[in-house]
């Protein structure tokens, strides 16, 4: 990943904290420093250089006791450091496809693409249960830089969370690829997906929460 080559030539630390942050939806200083086995001024001294350069930013959470905890997480200036699937061309094709053929020709070829692409990665996702199915579905789309995993919410029950987007772009133009997307994972697990999303400075949280009702 992009992620990875940059480290090779920077500051590692800092990428380890960027690449943390961007698998939560935001995290204080003493956590950070747990996960990552680092000390805690070394890790506050990185998240302060990174938000001086503006790739940070800071909120106060409420905690039971005490004064509001700070918390760090990801700006939008940090989009930079991931991956994108061609966006730009992509959103010139779709434009161009509607002002050769109509307002519906992009949803038109999104949907033809994805149910191509799920008809190829039916046959790529191993596993005979739906939770089998789910994480190697993740894997996969990990593989594709959308920083997948399958979780397991007390609400949602097995989800398959996704913690970057490479056609962020072009979903913000065309919303309607997030139905799409989810309609995908559904056919391709072969079952009931309901996708839903949490937004929080520059990171974009997927949840797909995945049914296992009448499967093994």
């Amino acid at each position: 990943m992009y992620l990875k080559t940059i480290r090779d030539i920077a500051k590692p630390q800092q990428f380890a904290v960027i690449d943390l942050l961007k698998r939560s939806v935001g995290m204080p200083v003493a956590a950070m420093a747990r996960a990552l086995g680092l000390s805690y001024m070394g890790v506050k001294k990185h998240c302060l250089d990174l938000e001086k350069k503006g790739f940070l930013e800071t909120w106060r959470v409420p905690v039971p006791n005490g004064r509001p905890e700070k918390h760090y997480r990801l700006t939008e200036r940090a989009d930079g450091f991931f991956p994108e699937a061609g966006n730009g061309l992509t959103l010139e094709i779709l434009k161009s496809a509607e002002r050769l053929h109509g307002p519906g020709a992009a949803e038109s070829l999104l949907r033809a693409v994805h149910a191509e692409r799920a008809d190829r990665w039916r046959k790529k996702v191993k596993g005979r249960t739906v939770a089998e199915r789910a994480a190697s579905l993740a894997q996969l789309r990990a593989g594709e830089g959308h920083f997948a995993s399958t979780e397991y919410h007390p609400q949602h029950g097995l989800c398959v969370v996704e913690y970057h987007s490479p056609v962020q772009r072009i979903a913000d133009v065309y919303p309607v690829l997030l139905r799409i997307e989810e309609e995908f994972f559904g056919d391709v697990l072969r079952t009931a997906v309901r996708r839903s999303e949490e937004r929080a400075g520059g990171v974009v949280r997927s949840v797909f929460a995945v049914s296992t009702l009448g499967h093994p």
